[in-house]
């Protein structure tokens, strides 16, 4: 009720009422001239702003509402009240058992208020039935009755968003870029009319930045943003009343000629931007070292992100781009943790040397300051490529020629393998470098090593650097000799100026088989040597290694005048005549350290007291890719000599002896006319495809058998077929079985590169 309203009342009052108004805790007496009582209404008027009845911890009485009272039929009697600065109010020396009618003043209420209780009503039961008014019943039982409030709650409401203007442009809505700000407590007050308590509400934004305070009777209202609850180190850049203060002052007063209810505000925005900054440079760190040199450039294009967290832990990012400088600058960034990375940095191919928190994981973890500008957060990349190589070879090895292994570098991404590309190669022993072949060749450049390194060799890639899925490859030719045998390993390994997160593909070995089959030949007498008889020499080859024996193997006897064939026995063994000699073809394979022995019946042409000089020669076994190795391979590795034999033939028959070889020559004359005795030295040299020499005395003999064989001795072959017949084939026959033999192991060779002989007398066993 206005001042003036309130004054006409007064005027106009009628003494014989005789009221007193009672404040607070004094009621106003009301004077009834038929019934004289003692009975006592009262209580609260106030802003009911959560809408549920009940005055509860923070609303606020409204002050200065008159509050009515009449009965006897509305309008007899009556008395009136306001309320005080807390809303409440008192009536007393009300009568009993007589209907009070109590009534507020609606026209004291402040503006836009909608009633939300009173006595005999509540919203919360259902519609007001009688707006501002209840009906009460005092008894002499219960005389006092202080139960009768009145709620209201305004309809005006006050809120919108608050955000992180990243830009700082101040735009009167968020953008797409900007941080919408969670947590950010808003307080509204709307201040009590009448001198009375000033109602404070305070709203928190959700994750949408938005906030709102409703309740709100008509009048102007005051918002204030608690600065606690924003982030630190920011300015602001959106203010409702443009103070940035982080307060504002808001009219909620209808207009009612405008058509819009203006006690409805949902423009009351704020936004604040960052007064610190992050910056510096973005380069490529060639030599890895994580140092700035003045030649090493900056990487233009990438992206820079810098992740801040708020109150609630929640990343925010900002970017910016380097230039082609590799700078950046990223400017209004709150204070607080922030993370700052270069997330295209993987994608390109790029692994950190360098970071500002020193943890070199392209991640800098760092601590902003309040209006703090760190302009030395700088980033250094090289390129991450996944190098592997690889090395092959060809096939056996073969002595006293160029052999080659196939390397083969890749890069398996994602970024650039830069230079120097380089492969360093370990040769295996009895290897040494030649030179590099193939396609690819041309491409890079080989080097030894100087003594006693030369078995070391270090190869560049000439072009410098292989891009993300391409490779290169070279042959790396070597020269080998017998101290390579049994196989040579070399060993590669590739390395460049990237960075390899996978270095267990960067070496690699391969073992090429050199075979070398070192073949030892020994010849011993196993019967008398006797005028007209036959007499069996016995041929043992023994493969001293290192490799097992391939292809087949030759031996020839080179008959003196003297001898004569008449058959063979061996297992693996075929023998015949040729030219006057005795050739014999061994196509099995004789393992390290086992003999093959072959058995030669012999008929003796000689005459008694003749000296006869047996000598036999084994060849091949060293068939490799297909051939037999060069004969001058072998000896410059082994050496070849031949065994031989020298004896004097003995008249008669006589009886056969087997005896062990000594290392004395007996010289028999015939009819056992008178006996000399000399001695000479034994001497035996083996070697791959060569022989050995042995002097024995007549009727000596020294005996290695193969199993089935004749004679017996250890470190024989086994499993062979069971000892040959001796053969009755002619020597047309032979002869063509052992040319299709010889040829096959390559005993043209033998017979190409022996020395001229002196002719010989016809075969007797022809």
């Amino acid at each position: 009720m206005s001042v003036r309203l309130r004054a006409i009342r007064a005027a106009l009052a009628v003494p014989a009422l005789g009221l007193v108004l009672a404040v607070l805790a004094t009621p106003a007496v009301a004077t009834d001239f038929t019934v004289q009582s003692t009975g006592v209404l009262g209580d609260r008027v106030w802003l009911d702003a959560d809408f549920d009845g009940v005055f509860d911890v923070g609303e606020v009485g409204l002050a200065g509402i008159d509050v009515n009272l009449a009965w006897n039929d509305g309008g007899a009697q009556a008395a009136t009240t306001t309320t005080d600065a807390n809303g409440v109010w008192s009536v007393g020396s009300l009568a009993f058992d007589v209907p009070i009618t109590v009534t507020v003043d609606s026209a004291d209420l402040p503006g836009n208020m909608d009633q939300t209780h009173d006595y005999d009503d509540s919203v919360l039961s259902g519609p007001i039935g009688t707006a501002h008014s209840a009906v009460v019943t005092l008894t002499a039982g219960a005389p006092t009755n202080n139960d009768l409030d009145f709620g209201y709650v305004g309809a005006g409401q006050v809120g919108d968003t608050v955000w992180m203007d990243i830009d700082g442009d101040g735009a009167a809505a968020p953008e797409v870029e900007d941080l919408l700000l969670e947590g950010v407590e808003v307080t509204v007050t709307w201040p009590g009319a009448n001198g009375g308590s000033d109602f404070v509400t305070t709203a928190t934004s959700d994750a949408n930045g938005f906030w709102v305070v409703q309740a709100l009777p008509e009048g102007t209202v005051t918002v204030d943003v608690d600065a606690g609850t924003l982030p630190g180190g920011v300015l602001g850049t959106l203010d409702p009343d443009g103070g940035m203060d982080n307060t504002a002052s808001i009219v909620l007063v209808d207009d009612l000629g405008t058509g819009e209810d203006e006690t409805l505000n949902y423009d009351v925005d704020f936004a604040w931007t960052g007064a610190g900054s992050i910056g510096d440079r973005v380069w490529y760190d060639t030599d890895g070292d994580g140092v700035q040199d003045g030649d090493e450039l900056g990487i233009d294009a990438m992206t820079v992100e810098v992740i801040w967290y708020d109150a609630q832990s929640d990343p925010h990012t900002w970017t910016a781009t380097t230039d082609t400088s590799g700078a950046y600058s990223i400017p209004r960034l709150p204070s607080g943790f922030v993370s700052v990375s270069v997330p295209t940095a993987a994608g390109a191919g790029y692994v950190a040397t360098y970071d500002a928190d020193l943890a070199h994981d392209g991640t800098a973890s760092l601590s902003l300051g309040s209006g703090e500008d760190l302009t030395n957060v700088d980033f250094g990349f090289r390129d991450a490529a996944d190098m592997a190589v690889s090395v092959t070879n060809g096939g056996d090895f073969r002595l006293g020629e160029t052999n080659s292994w196939s390397i083969e570098v890749e890069n398996l991404g994602p970024g650039v393998a830069n230079g120097a590309v380089e492969v360093a190669a370990v040769l295996p022993v009895g290897t040494s470098y030649f030179a590099i072949s193939g396609s690819g060749a041309a491409s890079w450049s080989c080097t030894p090593q100087v003594s006693p390194n030369e078995h070391l060799v270090d190869c560049t890639y000439t072009p410098g650097s292989i891009a993300s899925g391409n490779s290169a490859s070279f042959d790396l030719d070597v020269s080998v000799t017998a101290t390579a045998a049994p196989s040579a390993e070399l060993q590669v390994s590739v390395t460049a100026n990237s960075s390899d997160a996978t270095p267990g593909n960067n070496s690699d070995a391969d073992t090429a088989d050199v075979p070398l089959a070192e073949l030892a030949v020994s010849m011993s007498r196993l019967d008398d040597l006797v005028a007209g008889d036959v007499v069996t020499y016995r041929m043992a080859v023994t493969n001293n290694g290192p490799s097992i024996s391939s292809g087949g193997i030759t031996l020839v006897d080179e008959l003196p005048d003297g001898l004569a064939f008449d058959s063979f026995s061996g297992d693996g063994w075929t023998c015949g005549p040729s030219f006057g000699d005795v050739v014999c073809v061994h196509l099995g394979v004789i393992p390290v350290t086992l003999t093959a022995n072959v058995d030669l019946d012999l008929v003796v042409l000689a005459a008694a007291g003749d000296s006869v000089a047996n000598t036999v020669t084994v060849t091949g076994g060293n068939e490799v890719n297909g051939s037999q190795l060069d004969a001058g391979a072998i000896q410059a590795a082994v050496g070849i000599v031949d065994d031989s034999m020298n004896d004097t033939v003995q008249s008669g028959s006589g009886s056969t002896t087997s005896t062990t070889a000594t290392s004395t020559t007996t010289t028999t004359t015939v009819a056992g006319g008178g006996e000399t005795t000399t001695t000479s030295t034994t001497t035996t040299t083996t070697s791959a495809g060569g022989s050995g020499s042995t002097t024995t005395s007549v009727g000596g003999a020294t005996s290695t058998t193969l199993d089935g064989g004749v004679g017996s001795g250890a470190g024989t072959l086994d499993g062979g077929p069971d000892e040959l017949a001796r053969t009755g084939l002619d020597i047309a026959t032979l002869l063509a079985l052992y040319t299709v033999i010889a040829m096959s192991a390559g005993a043209i060779l033998v017979f190409a590169t022996r020395p001229i002989r002196r002719a010989k007398g016809s075969n007797p066993i022809a």
